[in-house]
């Protein structure tokens, strides 16, 4: 793969070109562009940021110069839990996050001061039934958590509606900060759920999540 880049903030971004060309003693078999496309005039002239694909002979590659790609991540062992965990606050709360001008995320917004009541979905993907334990892990100090319920029964395929009722105090240190939730479902393994909240004086705060339907308890 073959692109001209510069180091830049990202608005300079995409707009480099380079009159770089490929060493005569490359058998080229083809060039596609990052769709897949067949470039009909071979390699292009000048490089832009647009990548392009190089096909050549197996072990040509070797030949040239470039930097060795960082090695696998070794492979973990186990398999997945078949249990889901998901937070289901509705769009009017939720607000895009740019922490830096290229990264983007989204977040909850709540008013400080209020409850609110977060709906919560447990999903059993498997084919067996599980038993599922519910814990709150991680949440800033001065936050208030209260879990509907904790011990569950999922048949397999089933879908479980709970909720958490969430408080953040009017003068709460931490405005901006994550909640981390563990499902334990024994031998079939642990589901981990994080969202970010905000706490923020604004008519988006201000509309209030939809309650949640009662937690069915084993």
């Amino acid at each position: 793969m073959v692109w001209a880049e510069r180091e830049v903030d990202w608005e300079g971004r995409g707009q480099t070109t380079s009159d770089w060309h490929l060493p005569g003693h490359l058998q080229v078999l083809g060039v596609v562009d990052y769709l897949g496309r067949t470039l009909p005039t071979g390699f292009p002239a000048p490089l832009s940021s647009a990548p392009v694909f190089v096909m050549l002979p197996k072990g040509q590659a070797l030949t040239l110069p470039l930097t060795a790609p960082p090695p696998l991540a070794l492979l973990r062992t186990g398999t997945a839990c078949p249990v889901v965990l998901q937070v289901s606050l509705p769009r009017e709360v939720t607000v895009k996050v740019e922490d830096l001008p290229w990264s983007e995320g989204y977040a909850y917004v709540v008013r400080p001061g209020e409850s609110f009541t977060v709906p919560l979905h447990l999903y059993n993907l498997g084919s067996t039934a599980a038993r599922v334990r519910l814990a709150v892990t991680d949440r800033p100090k001065d936050w208030e958590l209260a879990l509907a319920g904790t011990d569950f029964a999922l048949d397999a395929g089933q879908r479980l509606a709970t909720a958490m009722t969430l408080h953040l105090p009017a003068g709460a240190v931490t405005q901006d900060g994550w909640v981390t939730l563990r499902a334990d479902a024994g031998t079939l393994g642990q589901a981990a759920l994080a969202f970010r909240v905000l706490a923020r004086e604004d008519p988006v705060a201000a509309q209030r999540p939809v309650p949640a339907g009662p937690a069915q308890e084993p």
